[in-house]
């Protein structure tokens, strides 16, 4: 079994209380069994990459005390998790409360925020928290203890190449069960998409998209020479729709073509190719010109999709001020908001993703001097 492993969550159950196993790293759709102590429990198959998370029940027959979880496969290898088995809560009596186990959480979340879990619980006892997919398949797995009132709450950063989608919350306290769905959704109001992402000179591109209702959308293109070629104020309907069309020239250049749909400060980029398959750029806009101390920058990233970008923030004198690494999901969007709280006037603002970058500087802030380095 090499590098694998696995754990019980929570770590020190109680017979009769449902516990999640969670294990990384074992063969690809491998069987395996699962035994507490010499008893068989389980039997299941690991996911195609390896990984599980199943849920099982502690015997009421186990006996409180030391006692290991064993996973075998079908060559006998074994791998061994070693807990207490806690002895079973006390009956609740006629005047003790009853809390229900129930869970909160933020609808919508975007890549980046913060997102609160919370609920009741039994005062005192641990819940297990899985996030999963929209295919029912669990992306993590962690514990919250109730307090002495029964309130747990604990917080998850959504991470920044988290695919937009529904997810679920699903909370365990052994007996029972609950859940709640969220959304992760782009932080932009503004959606545009063509029929294709390839086009020779001389055919009509059709652009579709949605936006904040009856409020004017700008539309630009820009050629591979980054020249403007296109300009159009696009009326959305009430149902928050846009529609356009754009024939292009027969002699058109080849190469990347960048339409930008503008609506109020919100701002998104779109790319197709002409003649040639298109490259997406990284590009970066920032949600005002100028800032106060107490403000917080949120800044628009567009980037080839599941790359990494290393973002450094350098003051005057050209020491780092402040590094972070971004992550950029499957969409190629991205956003990334900081506190100004420690800075003062005239900071800079650059980036590098991991590979070897050279390229051109954007002026961002009149005052401030953001600085982003594009990278091409």
């Amino acid at each position: 079994m090499g590098t694998s492993s696995f754990r019980i969550i929570p770590s020190t159950p109680a017979p009769g209380f449902d516990v999640r196993v969670v294990g990384q790293s074992f063969g690809s759709s491998a069987p395996l069994d699962l035994y507490l102590g010499s008893q068989k429990i389980d039997s299941f198959a690991a996911g195609s990459d390896g990984n599980f998370v199943i849920t099982t029940t502690v015997p009421q027959s186990q006996q409180p005390g030391t006692a290991d979880f064993v996973l075998k496969d079908q060559a006998n290898n074994q791998k061994t998790f070693t807990t207490s088995i806690e002895p079973p809560p006390p009956p609740r009596t006629v005047n003790q409360s009853v809390v229900p186990l129930t869970v909160n959480v933020d609808p919508i979340l975007h890549p980046g925020d913060t997102g609160s879990i919370s609920g009741t619980a039994d005062p005192g006892s641990t819940v297990a928290i899985s996030i999963e997919d929209s295919t029912g398949t669990s992306i993590t797995t962690f514990t919250a203890t109730a307090d002495k009132t029964g309130n747990y709450a604990v917080s998850q950063i959504i991470p920044n190449d988290r695919p937009f989608g529904k997810y679920t919350v699903v909370v365990s306290d052994g007996q029972d069960q609950v859940s709640k769905d969220y959304t992760v959704t782009t932080t932009h109001q503004i959606s545009i998409s063509t029929a294709q992402q390839k086009y020779d000179p001389g055919q009509v591109v059709t652009i579709n998209g949605t936006a904040i209702s009856n409020q004017p959308v700008s539309i630009t293109i820009t050629d591979p020479t980054n020249n403007q070629i296109y300009a159009k104020d696009v009326n959305v309907t009430a149902d928050g729709k846009i529609s356009l069309s754009y024939p292009i020239d027969p002699a058109a250049i080849t190469g990347t073509y960048v339409i930008t749909a503008t609506q109020g400060s919100d701002s998104i980029p779109l790319y197709i190719g002409v003649g040639a398959e298109p490259v997406t750029r990284l590009t970066a806009t920032l949600d005002k010109l100028n800032y106060q101390i107490t403000d917080k920058p949120v800044l628009s990233i567009s980037a080839p999709p599941t790359s990494t970008l290393n973002l450094v923030i350098v003051d005057p004198s050209d020491q780092e001020k402040f590094s972070d690494i971004i992550l950029i999901g499957p969409s190629g969007l991205a956003t990334y908001s900081f506190n100004l709280t420690s800075y003062y006037s005239r900071h800079l603002l650059s980036s590098t993703n991991q590979r070897r970058f050279q390229g051109a500087r954007r002026l961002f802030s009149r005052t401030s001097d953001w600085l982003w380095t594009d990278i091409p």
